[in-house]
């Protein structure tokens, strides 16, 4: 059975549910896939506790994040996803035989780009805090894709989209979205990473490609994938 960590944010879980739904070859409701979800919305904001560089916060969120995944192993769940990029920093500061339950939404999405055709150099768009620990550069260049990175300006703007737009339940403005999207077009980037979970749920919006071919790259849409593939029932 899978498990879901979510909640960080309530659309982005939602959206994530809605992913499986939509990705299942069912004809009933028996050929869906079993799961259980934690909504576990009053989770400290894990970019705050990155940036604060504060051990005592960090702890304190990996510490949440332990207790999660134990009480949804304890519900019989046999792997664990998480619908928050930033939170898999912390994901990846467990022990070993903690992190082998849960599918990694950051490497996954890595291996997805490699596979993708003539893809060579990459945007992250992501919040301050997954862009500081540098965990999908690191994945990315693992696969031998370069990693471009926004301007002080344009981060800015993202942070500002995430925050103050999409988190708040309004619409991402497109003017302000296209001012990011001509910068990492004119850098020569071949294809652009979603790396915030709000960020997916704004792809929807403003009608971004995020398809095989697509300029765009959905975590979220690889890891519901990835949850299909290993739990599908067809």
């Amino acid at each position: 059975m899978l498990g879901i960590i979510g909640g960080m944010g309530p659309m982005a879980s939602s959206l994530f549910y809605n992913m499986l739904i939509e990705k299942t070859p069912a004809d009933r409701d028996q050929d869906h896939l079993d799961l259980v979800m934690l909504s576990h919305a009053s989770m400290p904001d894990r970019t705050a506790a990155i940036l604060s560089g504060d051990e005592a916060q960090i702890n304190h969120v990996k510490e949440l994040l332990r207790s999660d995944m134990n009480k949804l192993l304890s519900a019989g769940c046999s792997r664990i996803v998480i619908t928050c990029n930033t939170a898999h920093f912390f994901v990846d500061m467990l022990e070993d035989e903690e992190k082998r339950h849960v599918i990694h939404m950051i490497r996954e999405t890595a291996a997805a780009a490699k596979a993708r055709p003539a893809h060579s150099k990459a945007a992250v768009l992501s919040t301050d805090g997954t862009a500081q620990t540098g965990i999908y550069q690191n994945a990315l260049e693992a696969e031998g894709i370069d990693v471009f990175t926004l301007s002080d300006c344009n981060q800015q703007k993202i942070m500002t989209m995430i925050y103050d737009y999409i988190k708040r339940g309004l619409p991402v403005p497109e003017a302000m979205w296209n001012e990011v999207q001509s910068e990492i077009v004119a850098a020569g980037c071949d294809l652009a990473v979603l790396g915030c979970t709000e960020l997916s749920t704004a792809a929807r919006q403003l009608g971004l490609d995020i398809s095989d071919k697509g300029f765009y790259l959905d975590p979220m849409d690889v890891l519901a994938s990835k949850c299909i593939s290993i739990f599908g029932k067809a």
